[in-house]
């Protein structure tokens, strides 16, 4: 008599999450891996690096994730994420067999994103660290994208963490997983280096994805406007949004929705990071066939 189990691995603590680059063996050196291409729909994908000025599949799969400085200022949402493994139990001896490794998760971005991949890194008990990589691909904006990867395994792995890391064009992105607390840290410094020794100006948009147009009026196909008010504080983070004025409240909702996800390089005055109010103005016009809203 047989015994089918699942075992759902555990994230690792975000204090321990920190930017990183996914680098492959090549002969004697590293190399950044910058892309990732599908071998099969449920499988591993082959890590693409770049020779002669061209990309082309690296000769090994022995990966490293080193540290780099920052994030690449992009935000990729990541629901529904499971990640675990099946293994049958023979009931008369114990014996495990059959294990399989199983991911499941739905990508999204508010802007159109290129040469998306992940790497999945798991902490095994037995096997030591292990590194999956999966391409994404293109993600349009406002359109989830489901991955699955279904891998066999060689025995059993016994107490497992793992660690989702998202990549665009080999950049580490920004991503849900990272708890929004850390997420604002992380965007604090990126923000801080960028306005060091800068002179007095007003602020500039440093993250601001476009609006979404709304769902209720996809029918009616109308173009329209809105203006949100904001509060820009010393880190560039919005405060405070209000709707001033809109020619439809759907425009109003969609430009306020996405004013919170901004993140602006402040103002700076006499060499120094400054609050500011303003008014932020957003176009709409209806989506043409595929260009993801």
């Amino acid at each position: 008599m047989k015994k089918l189990s699942l075992l759902l691995l555990t994230g690792m603590a975000a204090a321990l999450h920190g930017q990183v680059a996914l680098y492959v063996q090549d002969g004697q050196s590293m190399a950044l891996v910058l892309e990732a291409k599908d071998k099969s729909s449920l499988t591993e994908s082959t890590p693409m690096i770049e020779k002669n000025g061209k990309l082309v599949a690296a000769p090994t799969r022995s990966f490293a994730l080193l540290s780099v400085p920052e994030y690449t200022p992009v935000f990729i949402s990541v629901h529904d994420l499971q990640v675990g493994n099946t293994q049958v139990e023979n009931m008369q001896d114990g014996q495990e067999t059959n294990h399989t490794f199983m991911f499941n998760a739905e990508f999204e971005s508010a802007y159109p994103v290129e040469q998306v991949f992940m790497a999945l890194e798991l902490i095994t008990e037995k096997a030591g660290k292990v590194i999956y990589l999966r391409e994404i691909g293109t993600l349009a904006r406002y359109q989830p994208r489901t991955l699955e990867m279904t891998l066999p395994l060689n025995g059993g792995w016994g107490r497992t963490h793992y660690r989702l890391h998202v990549f665009v064009r080999g950049h580490e992105a920004l991503s849900s997983l990272i708890p929004s607390g850390v997420r604002e840290e992380i965007l604090d410094g990126m923000v801080a280096r960028r306005i060091e020794g800068a002179g007095d100006g007003p602020p500039q948009p440093f993250i601001a994805p476009a609006p979404e147009y709304p769902a209720a009026l996809l029918t009616a196909r109308v173009t329209g406007n809105a203006v949100v008010r904001v509060h820009i504080d010393v880190h560039g983070r919005v405060q405070n949004p209000q709707v001033v004025k809109a020619s439809d409240p759907a425009f109003g909702a969609s430009a306020l929705e996405t004013i919170r996800t901004w993140r602006f390089l402040p103002l700076i005055r006499k060499g120094e990071p400054a609050e500011i109010a303003a008014e932020i103005p957003f176009d709409f016009s209806p989506p043409q066939a595929n260009d993801g809203g």
